[in-house]
């Protein structure tokens, strides 16, 4: 049974994480925080899901490397030299992240990287629509 950290529970990501997790069998203890509360809280569990905002996942990643807690982090706008603590973070504890856990888009990225390789056109541009509630949109 696996003990799940959802950082950003109270964001609607966060809450429809909280959910499902609550509707499977596979955890034994869902734990959730908030922006304020102490991200300590991840030590507590097996594994942190973290859709939250860049600040909040890079102080989220140091707590979960220092702990050796797994990370699934679906936050958006992370910049390269956060990217790069991620990625060393990664060597040291299973960490799974993509701006957009959509398998839709996940295909269209793997798609435009076909395109580009295959066909090498001057310009590429793909606009992102998100509903009216997204607070990062466009994302990343």
């Amino acid at each position: 049974m696996i003990k799940l950290v959802v950082a950003g529970s109270k964001g609607r990501m966060g809450q429809m994480i909280m959910q499902m997790a609550a509707e499977h069998k596979l955890f034994n203890l869902i734990l959730g925080f908030d922006q304020g509360d102490d991200p300590s809280i991840i030590k507590r569990g097996d594994v942190v899901v973290d859709f939250t905002v860049p600040v909040a996942t890079m102080k989220h990643v140091k707590v979960a490397e220092s702990s050796s807690k797994a990370m699934v982090i679906g936050t958006t706008g992370l910049s390269s030299s956060d990217m790069a603590i991620v990625g060393q973070a990664a060597l040291k504890v299973p960490i799974v992240h993509s701006s957009n856990m959509s398998r839709g888009m996940n295909v269209l990225f793997k798609e435009a990287q076909n395109v580009a390789k295959y066909l090498k056109p001057r310009e590429i541009k793909i606009t992102e629509t998100h509903h009216v509630h997204k607070k990062d949109s466009p994302s990343g």
